[in-house]
């Protein structure tokens, strides 16, 4: 069943119509996140993205006229359009227009622009150099126009232009406890809020009168003292805008943009965008309310979503390439849609070939229903646990975690504080899996920090082979991936260990050339008492030496792929190195033994 409204206003003030849809939704239902309402598929009534095939001569008169019309950077309210009113349909003679001319007449179409909003040099360009963003009239039929414009040789893809929602729910503003189970020593930082901030450090104390779990987090604090992030590695964050002057992001945000207004006000108008950026990056240990995952990346802030957390695919498009090209490193949606769209995933398809690590929201209707972006290869895919770490099902205000086979890792995502509501000076709880996936974008931006080189598949090897998964029963699993939280909660301080350490995947054959020269890894690293090594097949012998490069102990080496343990429990606190040995190979790396 499609939902659409029956009435808008002039094309000219389609951003303004594109609200009132979204009202008149929200106001026909209870809420954004009941599986009847965003199960079904959701879409503007007027606005269609059409691919055109490269030999069509409309696509040949379409390149020609928009060349012309080109805009040299992003303009604030400004597209390259035609519509049926364009001097060039006044003078009689249509020749040169003909077939541009001929589509106006043929289908119920009002205007014609690029759908992507950008300079020439545009970072999706190849993907969608072909692709308009086309406006029909208000009393025509969607379905229809799509059945006919796909019966035409020359369009090779047609679809509407799908609503998504950002993926959480403000649950309540300022009712914190008074009385906490509180850690016996003072908080590792000095942050007013923090102690509620479980996901960050779960010492039992109650959440929404919830007592958690001691360790049920994203054993983020040690990790801290590895690092805090790096101003050079760039999150983007595509949500409903954020604070445009705040504390906890002073001096760290980059030029933003707006994508539902079209200009550069990216002030959020919901809180779901606050929320989201202040987990994700929140400057931490300054005295303010709270304390984000990554104190030091380079915020750039894309708003996609409208003041009632609702966004066109065509939004979403644009703000994908928009990150990209100003230069995110990883790009957090806690957004999705259940329209599955060949644009969509064009566009995060492009992210990716670029380099850019792409993390969304699993959405929240407790069920296996695929949403988007979340449900495209490639994408990391995040769920939610609670304070006991659970799958959170249900949330604090209903509804569930999504799960199934697309699926990467969980994050706490059920009473999380963080900025929210109108107020940004005050802290409120969100739930959602929205309030998970900027967890992870952020332990990928630290991990950046120590290693900017790191791929996509290294980062999530990673990844996978540090998490924590405790899901059903608190049963503690290893390595096993399963549909509920993935490989499991993230603990990011293993993250950073073992990209400090410069680790391979375990699994691989380095015969491939898939060790890229690195003989081995340790793990973890930092490390107190044990510390396990992992060598390619080429290596025989393992050793420890100090700096001066005295010989401190040796061991043969396991069967490649295979781990070794090494007890360092008698070694003093400092830097060491370890040295891989096989006939013609001499291999160091870095050992740091701390906390005897």
């Amino acid at each position: 069943m499609k939902m659409s409204v029956s009435s808008f206003e002039s094309k000219s003030k389609v951003f303004a119509s594109g609200l009132r849809i979204f009202l008149i939704l929200l106001i026909s239902v209870t809420g954004l996140f009941l599986p009847e309402v965003q199960a079904q598929e959701v879409y503007h009534p007027q606005r269609l993205m059409i691919q055109f095939s490269e030999q069509s001569g409309l696509n040949k008169q379409l390149t020609e006229v928009f060349q012309d019309r080109t805009i040299e950077s992003f303009v604030p309210s400004t597209y390259p359009e035609i519509d049926s009113e364009d001097p060039a349909f006044r003078h009689g003679d249509n020749t040169f227009l003909h077939y541009i001319f001929e589509f106006f007449n043929s289908y119920p179409v009002q205007s014609v622009r690029p759908l992507i909003k950008s300079t020439e040099r545009s970072a999706l360009s190849s993907a969608f150099d072909r692709v308009y963003l086309v406006y029909i009239s208000e009393d025509s039929d969607v379905t229809g126009t799509l059945e006919n414009l796909l019966q035409n040789q020359f369009i090779e893809v047609a679809e509407p232009d799908y609503i998504g929602f950002g993926g959480g729910k403000l649950v309540s503003m300022g009712e914190f406890e008074t009385t906490m189970l509180l850690p016996k020593t003072n908080p590792p930082v000095n942050d007013v809020h923090f102690n509620f901030q479980y996901g960050l450090l779960n010492t039992g104390q109650s959440i929404g009168g919830i007592l958690g779990i001691a360790g049920a987090d994203i054993n983020i604090v040690p990790g801290w003292s590895l690092t805090t992030g790096n101003s050079e590695i760039v999150l983007g964050v595509l949500d409903s805008g954020m604070p445009l002057e705040h504390h906890e992001f002073e001096g760290r945000v980059f030029q933003g943009f707006n994508f539902v207004s079209n200009n550069n006000n990216y002030f959020d108008d919901h809180g779901h965008g606050a929320s989201v950026t202040s987990i994700a990056a929140a400057t931490g240990n300054n005295s303010g309310l709270m304390a984000g995952t990554d104190w030091q990346s380079t915020i750039l802030p894309v708003k996609i979503l409208d003041n009632n957390n609702s966004g066109l695919y065509s939004w979403w498009i644009n703000g994908i390439n928009y990150a990209v090209e100003n230069g995110a490193h990883v790009i957090n949606m806690s957004v999705g849609g259940s329209s599955q769209s060949t644009f969509l995933q064009n566009a995060v398809n492009s992210a990716l070939e670029n380099g850019v690590i792409v993390v969304a929201c699993m959405m929240n209707e407790n069920n296996d229903v695929t949403y988007y972006p979340a449900g495209y290869e490639g994408v990391i895919s995040v769920g939610a646990t609670n304070n006991k770490d659970e799958r959170a099902e249900p949330f604090a205000w209903g509804g569930g975690s999504n799960y199934g086979n697309h699926i990467d890792f969980a994050a706490p995502g059920d009473n999380i504080a963080s900025l929210s509501g109108n107020n940004f000076q005050s802290i409120g709880y969100w739930s959602g899996t929205s309030m998970s996936a900027p967890f992870v974008a952020a332990t990928i931006t630290l991990m950046l920090s120590i290693d900017p080189n790191l791929t996509r598949d290294e980062i999530y090897s990673i990844l996978k082979e540090t998490t924590r998964d405790r899901v059903h029963g608190n049963k503690d699993k290893t390595q096993e991936w399963e549909q509920f939280t993935g490989w499991g909660r993230i603990d990011v301080t293993a993250a950073l260990e073992l990209t400090l350490a410069g680790t391979f995947p375990s699994s691989v054959d380095s015969n491939q050339g898939s060790f890229q020269n690195k003989y081995g890894f340790i793990f973890p690293n930092p490390a107190s008492d044990q510390v396990s090594v992992i060598t390619s097949n080429e290596i025989h012998t393992i050793e420890i030496i100090d700096t001066s490069g005295r010989l401190l102990i040796s061991i043969p080496s396991q069967q490649q792929g295979s781990k070794s343990y090494i007890d360092i429990s008698k070694l003093s606190n400092g830097i060491y190195l370890i040295r891989y040995k096989g006939k013609n190979i001499v291999q160091t790396q870095k050992l740091i033994v701390k906390n005897h």
